[in-house]
């Protein structure tokens, strides 16, 4: 699915090197992503202008989400399909459930899914989605209401379905897969990795393999989210991780908050939509680096896997700055966040520069 445009533009008339042209669609791609950012945090502030600039500005300045989309990567356009999907999930539960917003909805789910097997942390979340939307927009129990309601699923699994039976016919992958992902499940194992994966090691417990990092949740879902580039032996300063970790930490803690002032029946409806897609996001990835570890196959997780997550980052960033009461300070705050993550840009740059070129 990322490569289909390119290659039928660069296929029609050869304007340009497909290399450079995967490059620009890349890049493209991230505009989808703030722009549909951009859009989802209108559908809850509408005249709000500062919080939806601020939080489509930290989707297009977040160093790796930019790094991601001046490359040629997949990842590019399941950041942006994610971003289009989320947009719309919160379109469907704010509004109610239209034919043409569900059907949108699950067809930039269904993007996603044949970008990447990630895309299938959608699926939960769209399907809860499409309930609060049905249940918003009055559709009552009967037989031909609820198949109303839902008609849109086919827009998901006609085009994912039609892969899988493609798939299977021409004995190929139907996911993208992940070497020696095959060992069991342990229970008191995997609950095992996860706590010391976050918490600290525990008596009794069986030790993380030695090439494991000591505090994996600093690595991965802060530094590697943020900024670590190349095969992962470049990234931004340590101060500088620490000031974007407190922000981060600042901005979810205010979005929690925001969650209950306000409208506070649909603020927890999008709340419980988005934490549903970010926890299944985030335990997929967790089972699959288990399954990785128990056949001591080495280190599975990145933190550009979070990358669909960074809309959420950015609403949370807005949500928090509409917790300033003053719109003296809340223009301060918008400013100080865009002008830490334009520094954040330029020493990416410059490390990631200073390591190919210096």
């Amino acid at each position: 699915a990322y490569e289909l445009v390119p290659y039928y533009v660069a296929s029609a008339g050869d304007l340009f090197d497909r290399y450079y042209l995967m490059r620009i669609w890349s890049a493209l791609l991230l505009l989808v992503a703030a722009a549909a950012t951009w859009a989802l945090v209108r559908e809850l502030a509408p005249n709000r202008p500062l919080l939806q600039l601020v939080a489509a500005a930290v989707v297009a300045l977040q160093p790796m989400a930019a790094f991601v989309g001046s490359s040629i990567n997949p990842d590019a356009l399941l950041v942006a399909s994610f971003a289009v999907a989320l947009w719309l999930g919160v379109r469907v539960i704010c509004r109610g459930l239209t034919l043409a917003a569900g059907t949108a909805l699950c067809a930039a789910s269904a993007v996603a899914i044949l970008t990447k097997a990630t895309g299938y942390a959608l699926v939960p979340g769209v399907l809860l989605a499409l309930g609060l939307g049905a249940w918003r927009a009055g559709v009552g129990a009967r037989v031909g209401s609820l198949a109303r309601a839902a008609l849109p699923l086919l827009a998901l699994a006609v085009p994912v379905g039609a892969w899988l039976v493609y798939a299977r016919a021409s004995s190929r992958p139907a996911v993208n897969q992940v070497a020696a992902a095959d060992a069991g499940i342990d229970h008191p194992g995997l609950f095992s990795y996860i706590w010391q994966f976050y918490l600290p090691h525990l008596p009794g417990q069986l030790p993380l393999p030695t090439n494991y990092p000591s505090l994996p949740a600093l690595e991965f879902w802060l530094k590697g989210f943020w900024g670590k580039f190349g095969w992962l032996e470049i990234e931004l300063p340590n101060a500088l991780f620490a000031v974007l970790g407190t922000v981060t930490a600042l901005a979810l803690i205010g979005a929690l908050v925001r969650v209950f002032r306000g409208d506070r029946g649909r603020n927890l409806r999008v709340a419980a939509f988005l934490a549903l897609v970010a926890a299944t996001l985030v335990g997929g990835l967790h089972l699959t680096e288990y399954r990785i570890l128990a056949g001591e196959n080495g280190v599975f997780n990145q933190g550009r896997y979070l990358l669909p997550l960074v809309p959420v980052v950015g609403l949370a960033c807005a949500a928090a700055l509409s917790l300033l009461t003053r719109e003296r300070w809340r223009a301060v705050g918008a400013g100080a966040l865009v002008g830490l993550l334009f520094v954040a840009q330029v020493t990416a740059l410059a490390v990631v520069g200073a390591r190919f070129y210096a």
